[in-house]
This record gives C-alpha cells, sequence and structure tokens, in this order.
C-alpha cells in the first residue's frame, strides 16, 4: 500500500476497500475505523468552519453507516 503525503487525499473505492482490509488485517476493528473516520471528518469541519452551529451529512448507499 503506497501513502500519500496529499493533506486531502481522495480515494477510489477500491482503494478505499484496500486500505480497510489492510488495517483490520493490522489489528483495527470495523467498529474503531468508523470510529477514526468520524473524528477525522469532526476536526476537519471544526479547522474548516469554526464558527459553523449546524452540519447536514447526507450519506449515499454503501458500507457508510456503521
Amino acid at each position: 500500500m503506497q501513502q500519500t503525503e496529499y493533506e486531502h487525499a481522495l480515494y477510489r473505492a477500491d482503494q478505499v476497500r484496500e486500505i480497510e482490509r489492510a488495517a483490520i488485517a493490522a489489528g483495527i476493528g470495523e467498529t474503531q475505523l468508523m470510529q477514526r473516520a468520524a473524528e477525522a471528518a469532526w476536526a476537519l469541519l471544526q479547522r474548516r468552519w469554526p464558527e459553523a452551529q449546524r452540519v447536514c451529512v447526507l450519506a449515499g448507499q454503501g458500507n457508510n453507516g456503521g
């Protein structure tokens, strides 16, 4: 797996699946992965829009609901 230097990297679905497989194989559970993703997303939102009082999250179909 290649690591990127980009601060806000974007990944294709197949790349995300591979990253998740590698993390799970390394002993990181799916629930912990989702928790880490949520915390990282929240931290980014707080940095970008510190004055925001509401957040609306729209998630499509797929394995993204926990």
